[in-house]
């Protein structure tokens, strides 16, 4: 599969953050030598990706993607609920 075409040529610094996060996935995922056949592999990739994307804890978000997406959307729905008292209280 070749990323470069959802990299912009504008910011080469992305091809490094790619790198890096292959890089720490390999390493996650381990030896490839594991897996016995392509089933096996796609196995492994797809439970990595989901213990990547709901139960690590990334350094930056101090939270798990998962909980930092649940969080938002209960910050979104907060707001909204806001805007909308406010909205009737300004024609009350």
């Amino acid at each position: 599969m070749n990323l470069s075409k959802f990299l912009s040529s504008f910011f080469p610094i992305q091809d490094g953050i790619m790198e890096r996060w292959f890089g720490g996935f390999k390493l996650e995922l381990g030896p490839l030598t594991k897996f016995t056949d392509l089933d096996r592999l796609h196995e492994g990739i797809a439970q990595q990706v989901y213990y990547y994307n709901t139960k690590r804890i990334h350094t930056a978000l101090k939270m798990s993607p998962s909980a930092y997406a649940a969080g938002l959307k209960q910050n979104e729905e907060i707001s909204k609920i806001s805007r909308e008292l406010v909205s009737e209280k300004s024609r009350g």
